[in-house]
């Protein structure tokens, strides 16, 4: 499991250093081993805590991933930007794909995590629904710069690996089989509400490429909240929530503990990416990890086709 570091940016809500310092620090005490994190979050603020929180702790060494496909160009104090974030640094992402881009995002990253290396490092939302019209440029400049720059700062030893962190299953599979990468982080799109990556996944698996699965609860959805992909959910996705809630309930289980297992089970998964905000979320996302789940519900769910009949279950 990775900490998803967006919330501790202050994704929707503010929250102070102090608190965020605490929260990573109870994350290592509890065996949470790796962040994940990238320019966007905070407009810096992520990165900038991660390295606030070393320093605060020296002997808690957290695998980092980050990502590049931003920078982050200075602006004005008091000159507002418009954010999910509360309280952004005084920057503004703008989207470069450009070879020299990434090179330069990955260097501000290492400067603001005062690091000489990371673990993994993703290129950050190339598709469709992110760029519209513009998004087969985009594509076309991630594999002919984006992703061999970022494999020239692996083989110089700089990265350990390097992939896609992505909310569409479907610019991941044009990647597939053109560029070398090892990873994909897919947000959202392998939940129990949203199993439309199953078979990219199934690929990705073939292909020997790893799956980090984050959005497990698709932005809040599944775990109590009234937002889906980052906005405000359909009364149809509140109804299916609502239906899957109601099975979960014949056998004693929590909504928020079917969806941080469901994915795990899928082979290609080798991570799972969760923000959280707090010890007391830290808290109850392990226990619900290791909450006992019958299998007898995943069969309930497939029968009520909630589940795809050939989505492999826990």
């Amino acid at each position: 499991m990775a900490l998803g570091v967006a919330p501790l940016a202050g994704l929707y809500r503010a929250i102070d250093d102090d608190t965020a310092v605490a929260a990573l620090h109870h994350a290592w005490t509890r065996g949470i081993d790796a962040v994940d994190v990238a320019p966007l979050y905070g407009h810096g603020r992520g990165e900038a805590r991660l390295a606030r929180y070393r320093a605060v702790f020296p002997a808690d060494t957290f695998r980092i991933t980050t990502k590049v496909g931003r920078q982050l160009q200075a602006r004005a104090t008091g000159i507002p930007v418009p954010s999910d974030f509360v309280d952004p640094l005084p920057f503004t992402p703008v989207f470069d794909y450009s070879a020299d881009g990434i090179r330069r995002s990955f260097d501000d990253s290492l400067a603001r995590l005062a690091v000489g290396y990371v673990d993994t490092l993703l290129l950050h939302d190339i598709g469709e629904r992110t760029h519209g019209d513009a998004h087969r440029e985009v594509l076309r400049q991630a594999l002919d710069e984006a992703l061999p720059a970022m494999a020239a700062l692996k083989a110089a030893g700089r990265v350990g690996s390097i992939g896609l962190g992505v909310n569409e299953w479907e610019v991941a599979d044009m990647v597939l089989a053109r560029a070398p990468i090892d990873v994909v982080l897919l947000a959202g799109r392998y939940t129990l509400l949203d199993q439309s990556g199953l078979a990219f996944l199934d690929r990705a698996h073939a292909a020997g490429i790893a799956v980090h699965a984050a959005g497990v609860f698709n932005s809040g959805l599944l775990a109590g909240g009234a937002t889906f992909d980052y906005r405000a959910a359909a009364p149809a996705m509140i109804a299916r929530r609502d239906r899957l809630q109601a099975i979960c309930a014949r056998y004693d289980v929590e909504l928020a503990a079917a969806a941080l297992q469901f994915p795990l089970a899928h082979p290609a998964v080798t991570c799972l990416v969760v923000g959280l905000a707090s010890n007391v979320e830290i808290d109850a996302c392990l226990a619900n990890l290791a909450r006992p789940v019958p299998a007898e519900l995943w069969q309930a769910l497939k029968a009520d086709a909630m589940l795809a009949a050939d989505a492999p279950t826990p």
